[in-house]
């Protein structure tokens, strides 16, 4: 009997604490209530740049994987928000050499069902379509189909949320 009770009271005992811990539990935040995707409202630094196939960037002869390396860091340190309803913040970080430090807007619009992304800083020229590769609360991953030197590659940049 008294190893009856014994597991009775350990039982409720467990129950009691399983109960506390989920009345302890963090609450996710209500989900979003808008149908903007989940790179909309986050602050995004450029984190790679590779092209498919791999090319020869600096010409030393060997294929270089990421060519993010060879940009200054006054271009790589660029911080981009895309906003709800379609605009882009952008600012400029280092300032490059003997230029005016940069904050610009422009606009943005994605396609689901395509997976097209388009950024345009408000001119016909300034239009350019990505496919979205990765998208998650943290990675943002592009990709536009490019000519280089007659060759036809992809490049794709990586974006990482700050």
């Amino acid at each position: 009997m008294k190893t009856l009770v014994t597991n009775v009271r350990l039982t409720v005992l467990a129950l009691t604490l399983l109960g506390s811990l989920a009345a302890c539990k963090k609450h996710d935040p209500d989900p979003v209530k808008n149908n903007d995707p989940i790179f909309v409202g986050k602050h995004w630094k450029m984190s790679a740049i590779t092209t498919n196939p791999i090319i020869d960037f600096d010409g030393d002869g060997t294929a270089d994987p990421d060519l993010l390396p060879f940009f200054p860091t006054c271009v790589t340190d660029n911080i981009v928000t895309f906003k709800e309803g379609g605009k882009i913040e952008s600012e400029e970080g280092e300032a490059c050499p003997d230029e005016t430090p940069i904050t610009g807007t422009g606009t943005w619009s994605y396609n689901e069902n395509t997976k097209i992304f388009t950024l345009t800083d408000g001119t016909a020229a300034g239009t350019q379509n990505y496919e979205i590769v990765e998208m998650s609360a943290t990675t943002l991953k592009w990709k536009v189909e490019i000519e280089e030197e007659g060759q036809s590659l992809d490049m794709i940049m990586e974006w990482k949320a700050q």
